[in-house]
């Protein structure tokens, strides 16, 4: 199975876009409402869930 992704700048609906080297070695996932961040260190790669705010949180 394969996905395609977009680079940020171009406008695919509804389809994934990357931000690369948000700062070096991280780069930014977005898709619908969901914010990710992949970090990259070598030939480590850690992702990290944003979150999305709970209901009602301030």
């Amino acid at each position: 199975m394969t996905a395609s992704m977009t680079l940020t700048g171009e406008r695919g609906r509804g389809s994934p876009r990357l931000t690369p080297d948000v700062v070096p070695g991280v780069h930014r996932l977005e898709h619908a409402f969901t914010n990710c961040y992949l970090l990259v260190d070598g030939a480590s790669w850690t992702l990290v869930d944003a979150a999305f705010p709970a209901p009602g949180a301030p």
